[in-house]
Parts: structure tokens; sequence; C-alpha cells
């Protein structure tokens, strides 16, 4: 989700997955930006933040755009694609937790399906939840009017 207003900051950061995009961070409210700080230090599942700074961080400082409790935890968190495997390395990363899930879901068809076998051996049925149940229409009576 990209933020680029003030008021959008909160529901984002709300999310517990996902990515929060925020081009320019010294755009947004020093409010905004404490939502932020407050995000990274205090919410265990959180959405990945990734933050952009046009004219530099000290620009930002010396104009003070910039919280300097944010310029901390945005330090601690710097990533340098350009180091010598990161990329191979966020790969790798990427691969192991597609294969996870992967492995989570195949686990959970897998329950279900024994669920499912073991429902049927003791007779009773499983219906999908994406199957509507057919009702007969109304058989419609003749008016009656009473005089």
């Amino acid at each position: 989700m990209e933020v680029r207003q003030t008021e959008q900051v909160g529901d984002a950061l709300r999310q517990p997955r996902g990515v929060v995009f925020i081009p320019d961070v010294a755009r947004i409210s020093v409010a905004a930006q404490g939502l932020i700080v407050r995000c990274l230090q205090t919410q265990e599942e959180r959405p990945k933040i990734v933050v952009g700074l046009s004219g530099g961080v000290e620009l930002a400082r010396s104009k003070g755009t910039l919280r300097e409790d944010l310029l901390y935890r945005l330090h601690l968190a710097q990533v340098d694609l350009t180091a010598d495997g990161m990329r191979e390395l966020i790969a790798q990363r990427r691969a192991q937790l597609a294969a996870e899930e992967a492995a989570r879901k195949a686990e959970a068809e897998r329950l279900a399906a024994e669920k499912t076998a073991q429902l049927k051996a003791s007779g009773i049925s499983m219906k999908s939840s994406r199957m509507r149940s057919k009702v007969a229409p109304r058989a419609t009576s003749p008016k009656v009017t009473r005089r």
C-alpha cells in the first residue's frame, strides 16, 4: 500500500501483513512519523515498512521534517542491496518462505481430506459451504378475501 498523505498512515500501519511504501517520509507530518516509530517499537505483527527520502537525511534533519527517533529506527533496519550476496540471500529467504507456505497449505488440505473421510466413514455427509441448498418454491395459493 502506497502512503502519500498523513491521513493514510494510521490505517496502513494497522495491517498485520503486507508492505507499506512511503515515497517521501519527510512530507508526512511529525505526528504520523510518530505513528511509524510506535508501530516499529510495539507491534509484533506489522507490515513491512519501506520509506524513501528525497533530498537526503541531513537536509531533512536540518529542516526539522524528519524525527530523530524515526531516523534511528530506520537506520537500524537499513538494508544495502548492493552488498555482496544480499540479493541472493533475499531470494533464498523468499524461496524458503514460499516453500513453507506451500507445505502449510498441503498439510491443511491433507487434514481436511482426512477429516472428510472420517466423517464419511461414520455415515455423516459433508456438503461444501459453496453449495447452496435448494428450496422448493412455495406453492401459490389463491387469494381469499372476506366479505
